[in-house]
């Protein structure tokens, strides 16, 4: 039910309430396109809080919660979307994300630095004390409206991950 033009954000891992998943499907559903849709790859073993994220998608159809896959699986999702989105906490799936050629919105919070994966303007930074639906909602809509931009984030993400993540470069890197 996702069609081929459209705008796919992506998001998960191990979804806890700090990680605050909750805000983007707020700010998701504050954009009224049929042609965004949201994926959310992952799960929470905490039921009253799964329960909630569920009750907010509601019938969105929009929305969708995907649950647990396998390692090499999340790529396939990666690779089918567009944009990632983690409104607060670190996760592996940052690398994972910008590997994949995913620009990314990040919520801060202190004691996080994101700017060492950010070398080429590829993560749109969101401060923990501008952190709200509201402004995820105002950056995704951005890239929505402007496919130049959303285009050169992901070509940074590209050369992030080749200068930055590879691990031949690493390797070099140590071995030097």
């Amino acid at each position: 039910g996702i069609g081929v033009d459209d705008l796919i954000i992506f998001t998960g891992g191990k979804i806890k309430r700090k990680k605050k998943i909750e805000l983007l499907i707020n700010a998701f559903k504050l954009i009224k396109s049929t042609l965004v849709q949201l994926v959310i790859v992952g799960d929470t073993n905490n039921n009253v809080y799964k329960n909630e994220l569920l009750a907010l998608i509601a019938n969105d159809s929009r929305i969708h919660f995907i649950g647990w896959v396998d390692g090499l699986e999340v790529y396939d999702y990666l690779c089918a979307a567009d944009v990632a989105v983690f409104p607060y906490g670190q996760t592996v799936l940052w690398q994972q994300a910008i590997g994949t050629g995913l620009p990314l919105i990040l919520g801060q919070h202190p004691g996080q630095d994101a700017s060492y994966l950010n070398k080429n303007n590829n993560i749109l930074l969101i401060g923990a004390n501008e952190l709200s639906a509201e402004r995820i909602c105002k950056e995704l809509t951005s890239l929505y409206k402007n496919k130049e931009k959303l285009f050169s984030m992901k070509m940074a993400a590209k050369k992030t991950a080749i200068d930055f993540l590879s691990y031949e470069k690493i390797a070099q890197q140590t071995l030097e």
